[in-house]
């Protein structure tokens, strides 16, 4: 048995949004039949679009749009990026 531990390089920044968010909320919908929520699943993917996309930031006094990714410090960053490598590695495990 091998225990084996990976980084990857600027992971929220890197994902594919709109990929990633397609993934969360399918694992939302599709995982629990006895789901509370009280949304569609289009009303939750266009709540996640808003919540992660058109971010702005300043940098060196000017500002920038975030296009892609998730942006560093948004709340959303870590569970979008663990719904995404989670995907992937059960893909890339079997």
């Amino acid at each position: 048995m091998f225990l084996v531990s990976y980084d990857v390089t600027s992971l929220f920044t890197n994902i594919p949004l709109s990929e990633t968010i397609d993934l969360a909320v399918n694992a939302i919908f599709d995982g629990n039949s006895e789901s509370h929520l009280k949304l569609s699943k289009i009303q939750l993917k266009e709540l996640l679009n808003f919540a992660t996309s058109h971010i702005h930031f300043l940098f060196n006094d000017c500002f920038y749009d975030q296009i892609d990714g998730v942006a560093m410090g948004s709340p959303l960053a870590p569970v979008l990026a663990n719904f995404f490598m989670g995907h992937y590695e059960k893909l890339w495990l079997k």
